[in-house]
């Protein structure tokens, strides 16, 4: 039995191997000599995350040579030409070109399971949003990731209806981070202990920024886990809803933005 584990842009994480494969990442045909996927109308190198050819089609961006937007998470590039999502459920009746659309049989599958599932509560997991999205198939997110979740328990969804999330920012941390929640914090304090934010990091938590999260944005929730101060031992709790944002969010989802009250 073949093993493989992979980080978002490719790279061969642990190879376990005893049948020989050609095809490897996202099904792909690999270059063993190159190092390279084999992309049908280019290559892709893995380690700088990009084509190693220019696109031929000149109006999809100022980067030619850019693998799906960056965006390797949530999607794939079955053609060499142009990203497709890579969660069937997510595309659903009507794909984007060259996208291959859920079977009617598929997509009622996933609608009973869903219904199957929705009025299971996820227990100490649940988030104020769990009536808002519904539960897909669940994405692979990195090893270091996973631990900032309690337990490293997360489930991968799509938004039902718009959602306004919330961040906390200043110094290092920037507005358009990836992690956010779900409801605004009350001061810089209660920030820092429920969403475990430690200060190595460098933020300052002076600032609040309002997100709206579009309807059929998939996310990654849970509750945020606890964190160690090194310095001092002391541990920050968490306990907050955990949002993960699609890498690279537009910073127009930005709604508003706030000072944060110090105590």
């Amino acid at each position: 039995m073949n093993k493989y584990q992979y980080d978002a842009f490719g790279n061969t994480v642990e190879a376990v191997e005893k049948v020989h494969n050609r095809f490897r990442y996202a099904g792909e045909q690999y270059d063993q000599v190159t190092g390279q996927y084999y992309l049908r109308a280019r290559f892709y190198n893995p380690v700088v995350g990009r084509f190693t050819q220019e696109d031929t089609y000149r109006g999809d961006g100022l980067n030619l040579y850019a693998y799906v937007s960056n965006n390797p998470v949530n999607y794939i590039d079955p053609s060499g030409y142009c990203a497709a999502k890579s969660n069937l459920f997510e595309r659903g009746y009507n794909p984007k070109p060259g996208e291959r659309s859920m079977t009617k049989a598929q997509w009622k599958e996933q609608y009973r399971k869903q219904r199957l599932e929705k009025p299971k509560a996820f227990g100490k997991y649940s988030t104020a949003i769990d009536d808002k999205v519904t539960v897909i198939e669940k994405q692979s997110l990195p090893e270091w990731m996973k631990p900032t979740f309690t337990d490293s328990e997360y489930r991968t969804v799509v938004t039902n209806e718009d959602i306004i999330l919330y961040r906390v920012y200043g110094g290092k941390a920037k507005d358009t981070g990836a992690f956010v929640t779900t409801a605004p914090a009350g001061n810089r304090i209660q920030a820092k202990i429920d969403s475990a934010l430690l200060p190595e990091w460098g933020g300052s938590k002076e600032f609040e920024a309002k997100i709206l999260v579009p309807k059929g944005t998939v996310l990654n929730i849970g509750k945020i886990a606890p964190q160690t101060i090194k310095s001092t031992g002391t541990v920050l709790k968490g306990g907050d809803d955990q949002i993960l944002l699609p890498q690279n969010w537009p910073k127009d989802w930005i709604i508003g933005s706030r000072s944060v009250p110090s105590a």
